[in-house]
């Protein structure tokens, strides 16, 4: 009996071994990159975005992979957190690609992130991905190497001019963070505001960082305009939020800049968002085509997901669907001509670039009623 049991122990070892041994060559591993800010400010933006990617990339190695000319491969993240602060990127990009060696890199987060490591995916030439970066100068410098997955400032502008104009406002006053993004969303703002006659009384720019907006605010109150319209991401736009609610509640908010999850609004501060009209760069979580990953969310990290998260998601499956039709894992330019032909639906929309890598996606608007948040196409 002893040796029965002591062969049975040795074959069961031996199959074990050998599952490990034949899963190993079933699949081979395929590095990515993510630089997000995971602390700091934009951390709850940053972390949301990274966890789209990661919820991808775990749909994608559930299934056993993916397949390219024959070969099965499993995607291993590399996150880096950069702090939303450029330098703090560059070095990322620079580890991500010298010491890691990746050749397809997501991120960043901020326009002025994006811009700082754009110069090393040209040199090393990697394919680089923003799912969120705004700011219209990303995709107008020539850099064939970079692709926006995200809203750009300019792609929302006509529609976030047409809803300011139909709730009849007819000044405004407007608040944006002092980065490439938050500048770019305040001028091309004003432009298009006041061709079709909305006055800007102001416009107040404020450091990341920044937790203290009631001098801004008081000077908005003396100015008296119909409204407040922001450039500012989720956590900034929460404390100015409450804060107006001190200084000027009679004075309505308006995201202009697509820059705040409305979900995360409302949980950071609801007390002051039924003065506020809202946008987003994704459908409602109610929105039957993304219900399944938002249950999956709330299961995993006991959170709404915000629409960073969809956008996280879309473009690693992007880059997947990229890889699959170039035939390659490591030819980036055999990739970056297979990006540049991408026709993919995902859960905020249908991507597709043109000859800037830009791409083709809008944006939703709405309010807050009873509590809860109302998402809806605009319709002029």
């Amino acid at each position: 009996m002893k040796l029965e049991k002591l062969l049975t122990v040795l074959f069961l070892t031996a199959l074990f071994f050998a599952m490990n041994v034949l899963d190993a060559q079933a699949a081979k591993t395929l590095k990515i990159g993510v630089v997000m800010p995971l602390s700091g400010q934009l951390s709850l933006d940053g972390t949301h975005e990274a966890n789209g990617v990661k919820l991808a990339v775990e749909d994608i190695n559930a299934r056993g992979g993916f397949k390219v000319s024959g070969e099965t491969y499993k995607i291993e993240l590399l996150v880096y957190d950069d702090q939303g602060v450029p330098k703090e990127s560059v070095a990322a990009m620079e580890k991500l690609v010298t010491r890691d060696g990746v050749k397809m890199v997501v991120g960043a987060y901020t326009s002025s992130s994006t811009f700082a490591i754009m110069p090393i995916a040209q040199r090393e030439k990697v394919i680089l991905c923003s799912p969120n970066s705004a700011a219209a100068k990303l995709t107008q410098v020539g850099n064939k190497w970079f692709f926006r997955g995200g809203v750009t400032t300019p792609g929302s502008l006509k529609t976030i001019t047409q809803w300011v104009q139909k709730l009849g406002f007819q000044t405004m006053a407007h608040v944006a963070i002092n980065d490439d993004w938050g500048r770019g969303v305040a001028s091309m703002s004003k432009e298009a505001q006041e061709k079709v006659g909305i006055k800007v009384l102001t416009q107040e720019l404020y450091d990341h960082g920044t937790s203290d907006f009631y001098s801004i605010l008081t000077k908005i109150k003396g100015l008296k305009p119909n409204a407040i319209g922001t450039g500012m991401e989720t956590k900034a736009l929460s404390i100015l939020a409450r804060q107006a609610r001190e200084v000027c509640p009679e004075i309505p908010i308006i995201d202009i800049g697509v820059g705040a999850d409305p979900y995360q609004m409302i949980r950071l501060a609801p007390e002051a968002v039924t003065h506020m009209h809202i946008s987003s760069r994704g459908p409602g979580l109610d929105d039957p085509k993304i219900a399944p990953l938002v249950k999956r969310y709330r299961a995993k990290y006991n959170v709404d997901p915000m629409s960073y998260v969809l956008s996280g998601y879309d473009v690693m499956m992007i880059y997947k669907n990229a890889m699959e039709r170039a035939g390659t894992v490591s030819d980036t330019e055999k990739i970056r001509e297979a990006m540049t032909k991408t026709d993919y639906h995902g859960l905020i929309g249908h991507y597709y670039f043109d000859k800037n890598n830009e791409n083709s996606l809008g944006v939703w608007i709405g309010d807050y009623k009873g509590g809860k948040v109302n998402l809806y196409p605009f319709k002029p």
